[in-house]
């Protein structure tokens, strides 16, 4: 009966010891799960947080090099628009003259035609600071003006 009381005490010992044994092995491993969630929540916030950084950026260069070619694209507009208004002005300008030399040449008698030619040739030489040399027409109809277009040309 001692062997016996024995042995069941040793069995009960023995249990107590791995069940004692299990809870710490089964405390370490609550511990270490616990452990890895907390890791893998950190890993999921890095994540999260380097995602919105990245979002961050990718919208800001993209706000910049929007503003740059809406810029370009204003500036290509204004560009067009005055080379628009440009090639406009020269064609009144021409269909203006073509205007003006057909009423003129219908309206004006030939010594009133000199006399406008002459007069406009003074204003732009005035205006431009060129040198003329006047002298008498062959026919005697009036004044005729030689310019010296060369010094308008060479500046």
């Amino acid at each position: 009966m001692e062997n016996r009381e024995r042995s069941i005490r040793t069995a009960i010992e023995e249990a107590q010891s791995t069940n004692n044994a299990a809870k710490e092995l089964l405390s370490q491993y609550k511990s270490q799960l616990d452990e890895g969630r907390r890791e893998a929540h950190k890993i999921i916030e890095e994540g999260r947080s380097l995602g919105e950084n990245l979002k961050k950026d990718i919208l800001l260069h993209a706000s910049v090099e929007s503003k740059g070619l809406i810029k370009k694209a204003k500036e290509e507009i204004e560009r067009e628009k005055m080379k628009a208004l440009i090639e406009l002005q020269d064609s009144i300008a021409d269909l203006s003259v073509q205007v003006a030399s057909k009423i003129i040449k219908s309206t004006l008698k030939p010594d009133d035609h000199l006399k406008l030619v002459d007069g406009f040739l003074a204003k732009m030489m005035d205006k431009y600071e060129i040198t003329a040399k006047v002298h008498s027409n062959n026919n005697g109809n009036g004044d005729q003006l030689e310019k010296v277009m060369e010094e308008y040309a060479n500046g």
